[in-house]
């Protein structure tokens, strides 16, 4: 997964000096205590002395990367040294060998539907990293129609079913005019799955005319359903781990629990953030670089996932600023190649039925 190009403005660091900054953001990761730089000496393996250490430090708090909350503390890293870790992570060890066994798990194990697969995604990334799992599904109006029937039930209804290229079955209720005869409703499916299969329903124009008024009210009550079903859907958005936002409280300092709990429940606005986030090449995406207020004490991790040609949907981890971001990136990268693979398998069992 590319990486946000550096823009932090501060320079190159010798390798002592990346080691050290690297070494900090470790132990703040793990312990949410400032840094000391006898810590580092004793025990990263630096191969230089405390004093050494401390200089080093004084360095790289004169560039931004690190930063002393009070006078006789270590140090911790700030939103500039995050930035700089992340834009030139080497090394880093990812996901371990049990988180790896867990992805492969579940994406093994069967799921029922499309909508099912995304939601537990999202709770299968809270698991793996400890902090919410995002994921968003396509755009209804990018997917296209991998096949389309239209069945009729008795006199006056019929039920049209289309099969997405994102896994998913939609299904309509149609009234048609009593004079509709079972031949008729074969024709306007011939003409229907001609002209909306393999191509996006935002793209859908009008099917052609057959002179026949019967089966020319058949086609266009169907196209109209399907307007309204474009018109009316969104993208779909599943949270999993809100919770470990609420466990993690401390670490967003003055953020208000309350405000960035609510934007966790507003899926809609979670999924033009992620998606805006995506547009601008962002990977990810760390404190004030979040344009809504709300999440500017958090560190979200991004990976698109294509369906079919032309859809993608998206995969996100949010946390505080102080998150795993090696295994924030592994598990989102590793997630998002599972995920496309998964939900082409959906897509062929329910176009054939199975």
């Amino acid at each position: 997964m590319a990486l946000r190009t550096p823009t932090t403005g501060t320079g190159s660091l010798d390798a002592r000096q990346a080691a050290i900054l690297e070494a900090v953001i470790r132990h703040y990761v793990l312990s949410a205590q400032p840094v000391a730089s006898q810590a580092i000496a004793a025990n990263d393996g630096i191969g230089v002395s405390s004093a050494t250490v401390r200089n080093e430090m004084a360095v790289l708090e004169e560039r931004g990367l690190i930063e002393q909350p009070h006078t006789s503390a270590g140090r911790v890293p700030t939103e500039r040294g995050y930035r700089w870790y992340v834009d030139h992570m080497r090394g880093t060890r990812g996901l371990s060998v049990v988180q790896r066994r867990a992805i492969s798990y579940f994406f093994a194990s069967p799921h029922s539907s499309v909508c099912e697969l995304l939601a537990e995604t999202s709770h299968l990334l809270a698991r793996v990293t400890d902090h919410a799992g995002v994921v968003v599904a396509p755009a209804a109006d990018a997917a296209s129609v991998c096949s389309f029937h239209l069945t009729p039930l008795d006199s006056g209804t019929a039920v049209a079913v289309a099969v997405m290229s994102d896994g998913s079955v939609e299904r309509e209720l149609l009234g048609l005019d009593d004079a509709v005869d079972a031949t008729r409703v074969q024709a306007a499916e011939e003409i229907l799955s001609d002209a909306l299969t393999s191509h996006p329903l935002s793209a859908h124009g009008s099917p052609r005319v057959t002179g026949d008024t019967l089966i020319d009210g058949v086609v266009d009550t169907a196209v109209a359903a399907i307007r309204r079903h474009v018109r009316e859907s969104s993208e779909p958005c599943f949270v999993g781990g809100a919770g470990r936002i609420a466990a993690e409280q401390d670490a967003f300092g003055s953020s208000d629990l309350a405000e960035l709990l609510d934007v966790l429940e507003r899926p809609s606005l979670l999924a033009t953030i992620t998606r805006d986030a995506l547009d601008r090449g962002m990977t990810v995406q760390i404190g004030s670089e979040n344009d809504l207020s709300e999440l500017r004490e958090c560190s979200m991790v991004l990976a698109s996932y294509p369906v079919g040609l032309a859809a993608s949907g998206t995969v996100a981890v949010l946390g505080p600023t102080r998150m795993d971001y090696a295994t924030a990136l592994g598990a989102v990268a590793h997630v998002a190649r599972q995920l496309t693979d998964a939900v082409a398998d959906l897509d062929l069992a329910a176009g054939s039925g199975t």
